[in-house]
């Protein structure tokens, strides 16, 4: 059986291609993670009509002054990234930073809507609300993973205590501020000083996996330095362009505006960083933090930030890999936002 010419060049074509796409899909394999992985942590939004699309002011009825109409203001909260919130499963044990998250109403002079200041601040773990949200989290290698939990919060009913002359528009917005982190696993490679290197690289990028969250470790890269030393570059940066990072809230000293945005706030795009080996971080020494293996970060707005870590192997009787585990706590401000009428009736 005779090919043709244009046959057997259809089949070269064929080949290469699955030969190609084999290689993509090697390059691309990033092997098991122990992590659902995501670039979000919480997200909120309006509840249908709460508030309302139109508002109506106070009004006079017999001489008599009545207020306007009544409504609420609620917000659907969801967790969709890796780190529980107050769920009392999520082990927190090792968090630098207890849990800590705010929902604030801006927009109003809470004087005209017959509420006061405090009526629109509502704190995750204030007794009243009790807001719970459970981590999405993978517990077995091939199993799906479990849900993220949600929350519905309404803040005190309110209603326009002015007349209103036509209709006028209005924006109501509610701030969500949360501690949050990320946590991060790398199998770098460990080589004593003559290895031939047969069960790893010591050289080059290593695959990083994050659990789901707003800001990741992008990129992690590792050589040896001599003397025994191994050393790490550890790129950081946000993943999620909706909101902005702070320095962990401290529980003990909660300040009285959180996730400030302010230019003049220094506590803007802070994070918390700790690097890790399985039997701790002795043998490890980074220099943005003096030596020591955690410390804050100054989070670049546009690029990554890059984190220098030595790491001791003076100790190494043979080649193999290990985990490198880089948490990163922080908190996360978000915002939503609506315009309505407020009305006459």
């Amino acid at each position: 059986m005779k090919i043709s010419m244009n046959n057997l060049l259809i089949i070269l074509i064929i080949i290469a291609t699955l030969i190609l796409s084999s290689c993509g899909n090697q390059n691309v394999s990033q092997g098991v993670t122990p992590y659902v992985g995501g670039n979000e942590g919480l997200t909120l939004e309006f509840q249908a009509q709460r508030p309302p699309d139109k508002i109506y002011g106070a009004t006079t009825d017999g001489g008599e002054d009545v207020p306007g109409s009544s409504f609420s203001v609620g917000i659907l909260l969801k967790n969709k990234g890796e780190e529980g919130l107050f769920d009392g499963v999520d082990d927190d044990e090792d968090n630098i930073y207890n849990d800590f998250g705010r929902l604030t109403l801006r927009g109003i002079n809470p004087a005209h809507y017959n509420v006061d200041e405090n009526d629109l601040i509502i704190n995750f773990n204030d007794p009243d609300y009790d807001i719970v949200l459970r981590p999405n989290k993978k517990y077995m290698e091939e199993g799906p993973p479990s849900q993220g939990g949600t929350a519905t919060v309404q803040f005190p009913t309110m209603n326009y205590m002015h007349e209103v002359e036509g209709f006028n528009e209005a924006t109501m917005m509610v701030d969500l501020c949360y501690n949050y982190k990320t946590k991060s696993t790398t199998n770098i490679c460990i080589v004593e000083e003559s290895a031939n290197n047969k069960i790893c690289n010591p050289v080059g990028d290593k695959v990083t996996s994050n659990s789901g969250a707003p800001i990741h470790v992008k990129k992690i890269n590792q050589a040896p330095i001599g003397n025994k030393k191994i050393q790490v570059l550890i790129e950081i940066g946000k993943v999620d362009l909706n909101g902005e990072v702070f320095a962990p809230i401290d529980t003990n000293n909660i300040p009285e505006r959180v996730c400030d945005d302010a230019t003049t706030n220094t506590e803007k795009n802070k994070v918390y960083v700790e690097v890790t080996l399985p039997d701790g971080g002795d043998a490890i020494s980074c220099s943005d933090f003096r030596g020591e293996n955690e410390g804050m970060i100054l989070l670049n707005e546009v690029e990554t930030t890059t984190v220098f870590c030595d790491i001791d192997s003076e100790d190494v009787a043979q080649d193999y890999e290990t985990q490198l585990r880089v948490d990163l706590e922080y908190s996360y401000g978000q915002y939503v936002q609506k315009k309505l009428i407020l009305s006459q009736r």
